[in-house]
């Protein structure tokens, strides 16, 4: 009797296939979640300098706009090649 009781206690404390595959997939959406906030944090940050240098001195947006453009599409077509075919047609 003692040894039955010992082996289901065994298998009480492991962790079955489910339940790992469950914490997981909480773990990876807790991850995305994480990644989206910080994205979203960083969009507002970037729009409120926007905000502070068109305001401080609106001639320079028309200066680092296409300046930006332009390095974006150079990284683009450095880092990412295969981002030709995406379907985005100004790459």
């Amino acid at each position: 009797m003692r040894h039955l009781l010992r082996r289901k206690l065994r298998q009480t404390n492991r962790l079955s296939r489910k339940s790992l595959q469950m914490a997981l997939l909480l773990g990876g959406a807790a991850l995305v979640a994480l990644v989206s906030l910080g994205f979203a944090y960083l969009a507002d940050l970037a729009l409120e300098w926007n905000r502070e240098w068109v305001g401080h001195a609106g001639w320079l947006a028309l200066l680092v706009l296409p300046c930006a453009l332009a390095a974006l599409r150079w990284a683009t077509l450095r880092f990412a090649p295969n981002a030709a075919g995406s379907g985005i047609p100004q790459v």
